[in-house]
């Protein structure tokens, strides 16, 4: 997507609804697109969420954005403007993982979570409790706790992360 110019994809939507068309396809009226990643991944799908709105790909109420053990990805501007524009995003975090607490915040000027954060602290068996953080980096949630369980940011949902993705995320 991102080697993608505005021209181009157009050209491409016209195709696509041409085809539809033929193929006697009715017209979506609405279609939401969820991103999501893990560790690494979750800030990309961070990343790649304000790319396809910044650059009008997508409407910011039809991107659905979730992550998993993500790392802080902007400054405290970006997280501003993120909290502003998304209406659904959440940073999911596992009891101590320490990943979401990468690099160390130091100030306004250096990286910065955006709001929701849902935090499960506890094993996140089915069923388990959780709570949800309005601020991205509040003095709370996940920031409470002790973050040096590296073990905890490979296991989400009670799935091994790099197992259940290798096999192609089985429901």
């Amino acid at each position: 997507m991102l080697g993608i110019d505005k021209k181009s994809e157009r050209n491409q939507c016209k195709y696509y609804r041409i085809f539809l068309n033929a193929m006697g396809v009715p017209e979506i009226p609405y279609l939401a697109v969820m991103v999501t990643g893990h560790s690494s991944g979750a800030a990309l799908a961070g990343v790649t969420a304000a790319y396809l709105v910044k650059w009008n790909f997508w409407l910011p109420k039809d991107l659905r954005l979730i992550t998993l053990g993500q790392p802080r990805t902007g400054d405290y501007d970006f997280a501003e403007w993120h909290d502003a524009t998304f209406p659904y995003s959440y940073r999911i975090n596992h009891h101590h993982d320490p990943i979401p607490h990468q690099p160390p915040m130091r100030g306004n000027d250096e990286l910065f979570h955006y709001r929701y954060e849902v935090w499960y602290d506890n094993d996140m068996a089915v069923g388990q409790p959780y709570t949800i953080c309005q601020e991205g980096d509040g003095d709370y949630c996940s920031n409470l706790a002790e973050n040096n369980a590296g073990a905890e940011h490979l296991v989400y949902f009670n799935r091994q992360m790099k197992v259940w993705g290798a096999a192609g995320c089985p429901s």
